[in-house]
């Protein structure tokens, strides 16, 4: 049984097969990056996801204060102020 002729026939399949091997040696290896976010960056993103979700501005609470100072009627009481101010570091 000769297998020259088939021999032929195989090397040139193989080479045809093993040059995009060798172009893919060739080229450059792409490389990946990974971030891992610590469970405080997750708390953070879910925070500014609910702040942004929020309206900017109570535009009824705006307009009473808008009336009361034009009609002379807006007075801060400093105690509460105070109480509001501390109570905000809790």
């Amino acid at each position: 049984m000769k297998i020259t002729n088939n021999n032929f026939r195989i090397n040139k399949l193989y080479q045809q097969i093993r040059k995009p091997e060798s172009l893919q040696k060739n080229s450059v290896e792409k490389k990946s990056e990974a971030v891992i976010l610590s469970a405080d960056a997750g708390k953070i993103a879910e925070a500014v996801k609910l702040v942004m979700q929020m309206d900017d501005v109570r535009l009824e609470r705006v307009q009473e204060l808008q009336a009361k100072m034009k009609a002379g009627n807006y007075r801060v009481d400093p105690e509460e102020l105070a109480e509001a101010m501390l109570s905000q570091d809790k």
